[in-house]
């Protein structure tokens, strides 16, 4: 799968284009970890506020690149099933 790493200060940079962690070739910025708690209900949000909270919403999102990657390297996206998903997908986003 490839290597894992963390910033040394990674959840205290302010700077959304900070590094926070990285898996193989794909990068995981300060950005993406705003974006994930900004898409929290609110109650779930001050929580981030606590840096032990940020970790765990930091390793959510590794586990699921983790996870998405090893789907892609086993062309789960080819099988039928999962495309009638896709599909199913696209026609509630536009509805």
């Amino acid at each position: 799968m490839g290597e894992i790493n963390f910033g040394p200060s990674s959840l205290r940079a302010d700077d959304s284009s900070t590094i926070l962690a990285t898996i193989g070739k794909e990068k995981i910025t300060m950005a993406d970890l705003k974006q994930e708690i900004n898409s929290l209900p609110p109650q779930y949000r001050q929580m981030a506020a606590d840096p032990a909270m940020q970790k765990e919403f930091l390793n959510t999102l590794v586990t699921r690149n983790i996870i998405y990657q090893e789907g892609l390297r086993k062309k789960i996206l080819d099988k039928p099933m999962v495309q009638k998903q896709i599909e199913e997908l696209r026609k509630k986003i536009v509805v």
